[in-house]
Parts: structure tokens; C-alpha cells; sequence
């Protein structure tokens, strides 16, 4: 990945690209305000007196455009900081800023950036582009559409493990990734680890396996989280977790009926009962959350990530699987690492920093 720019708004609405936009700001410069953002005044003031239903009021303000541009921008910069404030409150010390002033944050020293902050500004990258609030820059069209399309690759793969910890944390669980998984001995072995861990289940022997099976790498299955403890305990839950950022033929990792016994089918006795979920960047939308309840998945949008993906309960077991799932994202975070933003007249690099 390569440089970027902001796009400016037109408008001073609070929407989550807005926050996306500040934080990535902040991120490679080292701070943000959302009084620094890219802004055409001139459009975003006609929008803001327009809609005031008093109309001697607007006309005022129409005739002294200096009263309501203030007034504009301290609205903005006060949602700014209220929507800041609820980042910082789910990500804990997870949230790579310090929120110095209203509207301001600070990026802590990337030494200190966890794998999870990390992520998350991964993630409001990609929510900012696919708003067209951020625009990769290149020499040519070409250039441009291949650096697009490389950096939605690199995200789908990181994406899994934000999934992961966005569940986990949700859920209280402990996650098992299956991005290392590259042959049906290798996912055989998953499983039998995971079985180990409830001391419940009992998985097929490689022979016994069909054609299908032994061809298989990850089940159609990005990562189980175990919910609760053994089964002896009480109830004990193994979520089958698909993560995808396709915008269209969703349906295929929607975890239906049939991927829920297909990975049944790798044992000969279940270790817990399965349930599937979901997980999007992207807003929930009517659509896809009937086509979940059709199929008894779970669905995890957006604001359902972000808001959980910093969570963590602490146990011993957790901590462990998170720990791994630590160094696998900290390896995807790496390709990000070259990314380059292009401010006014300057740019910031993270390898500077």
C-alpha cells in the first residue's frame, strides 16, 4: 500500500468516515483535530443555515455568516469529542490516542500501539475509503486501481483476525484462527487442539475423512471462538465465525445449516454445540441481517466490531489464544506498515515515526 490522501467533506455531519478521518489524520501526523479536517466552508455553511426552520434567524445568519460558522463548528467539534470519548471508553487501552482537548487526540508512541489499535485503524481506513472520504494516489489510473485492489487483499486477511477479536471480546471467548490452517491434516489438527481444550469431542481419523474433507484447508471457516467453560460446567458454545468484506454474494459465508454440518462431519462426536455468526465491516442493512435470521447466524456490523474488538476477560485461556492471535496480525500489519499520507504540502510516513 502506498499514499493517500483526505478527501474534503462538504458538509460538518458527524458520521463514523468523519471520526475515521480524524484518527487517520492523527495516526501518521502524530495529532488530529477535527478543526484541521478538509473542509469546504462555503458548502457546509449554506447546508448548515438551510437547515434552520426559523427563517429570520437564517436570514441573519445568511446576512452575518461569521455567528453561524462559529456556531457550526463548535457543534462539530463537540460530536466530534462525544464520538471520540466512546471510541477511547470500547477500545480501552487498546485506542492508539490520548483525547487531549475536544476534538483532539494525540497518537501514542507506535512502540506502544497495540495489535488491536493497530487493526482498528486498519479497519477506518477501509470504512473512510469505501465512503470516498480517502483516496489512494498513485502516478496513473493503473497504478492506482492496482494499489486499490492490493489493499483490499491485505485487509480481507487482517480482516479475519479483527473478526476474532471482535467476537472473542464479545462473546468472552477464546479464539482459534484457521488462516494457518493449509491442508486438512493441519485443520484435523485444529480441531483435535480445540477438543483438547474443552476435553470434550472426538475427531476422525484422516482415513476416515471423505474425498471432500481431506481436500479441505479451513472448513469454509475463518475462526472458532469457545464460549463458556468445559461441558461438564454447564453450557458450553463453539461459534463457527465467517469474515468477509465482499459487499455482494454474502451467502457464502453466511455460517447456514449446511456449513455447520459440514464441519460436524470431521468428528465423530461433537464437542459442544455449534452456532454460526457473521462478521461485516459494514453497516448493518436489512438484507443481510433477514438472510442471518433465515439462517440462524449471527450478524456482527460495524459498529458491533469496533465497539468489541478491544475487550478482553482476562482468563488464562484468553489470554493465550489472544496472545497468538497478536503475532498472526502483527505479521498482516506489516504490509501496512509502507502506507504514506499525503497532508497539506507534506507527507507523514509510520516508518518515521
Amino acid at each position: 500500500m502506498a499514499g493517500f490522501q483526505l478527501v474534503a467533506l462538504d458538509t460538518t455531519e458527524l458520521t463514523p468516515e468523519v471520526v475515521a478521518m480524524v484518527e487517520l489524520s492523527a495516526f501518521f501526523r502524530g495529532d488530529g483535530d477535527i478543526g484541521d479536517m478538509p473542509l469546504d466552508r462555503d458548502v457546509a455553511l449554506d447546508t448548515y443555515i438551510a437547515q434552520i426552520s426559523d427563517e429570520g434567524l437564517k436570514a441573519d445568519y445568511q446576512a452575518e455568516p461569521g455567528i453561524p460558522e462559529g456556531l457550526m463548528m463548535e457543534e462539530f467539534r463537540a460530536q466530534a469529542a462525544a464520538a471520540i470519548e466512546e471510541r477511547c471508553a470500547a477500545l480501552g487501552e487498546h485506542y492508539p490516542f490520548s483525547h487531549v482537548a475536544p476534538g483532539v487526540i494525540v497518537r501514542k508512541p507506535i512502540a506502544e500501539v497495540t495489535a488491536v489499535g493497530a487493526s482498528y485503524i486498519a479497519l477506518q481506513f477501509y470504512r473512510a475509503l469505501h465512503a470516498n472520504r480517502v483516496e489512494i494516489v498513485g502516478p496513473n489510473a493503473e497504478t492506482i486501481l492496482a494499489r486499490s485492489k492490493q489493499f483490499g487483499r491485505d485487509f480481507a486477511n487482517l480482516f479475519e483476525c479483527i473478526a476474532g477479536y471482535a467476537v472473542s471480546g464479545r462473546e468472552n471467548g477464546v479464539p482459534y484462527m484457521t488462516s494457518t490452517s493449509r491442508s486438512a491434516q493441519k485443520f484435523r489438527t485444529l480441531l483435535f487442539h480445540l477438543c483438547a481444550r474443552i476435553q470434550s469431542g472426538q475427531v476422525k481419523e484422516f482415513e476416515a475423512l471423505s474425498p471432500a474433507q481431506k481436500s479441505t484447508n479451513d472448513g469454509k471457516v475463518d475462526c472458532f471462538v469457545h464460549v463458556g467453560g468445559l461441558p461438564v460446567d454447564g453450557a458450553t458454545i463453539i461459534y463457527l465465525v465467517g469474515a468477509t468484506i465482499q459487499k455482494d454474494n454474502i451467502d457464502i459465508k453466511i455460517m447456514d445449516h449446511g456449513k455447520i454440518q459440514s464441519v460436524s462431519d470431521f468428528f465423530n462426536i461433537k464437542p459442544a454445540t455449534f452456532h454460526g455468526i457473521l462478521v461485516r465491516p459494514c453497516d448493518e442493512n436489512a438484507l443481510t441481517r433477514d438472510k442471518c435470521v433465515q439462517n440462524r447466524c449471527r450478524l456482527f456490523s460495524y459498529d458491533t466490531i469496533w465497539q468489541n474488538m478491544g475487550k478482553r476477560d482476562g482468563s488464562p485461556y484468553q489470554t493465550r489464544a489472544l496472545h497468538r492471535l497478536d503475532r498472526t496480525t502483527r505479521e498482516l500489519l506489516k504490509k501496512f506498515r509502507q502506507a504514506v499520507y499525503q497532508g497539506d504540502y507534506e507527507e507523514f510516513r509510520l516508518d518515521a515515526a
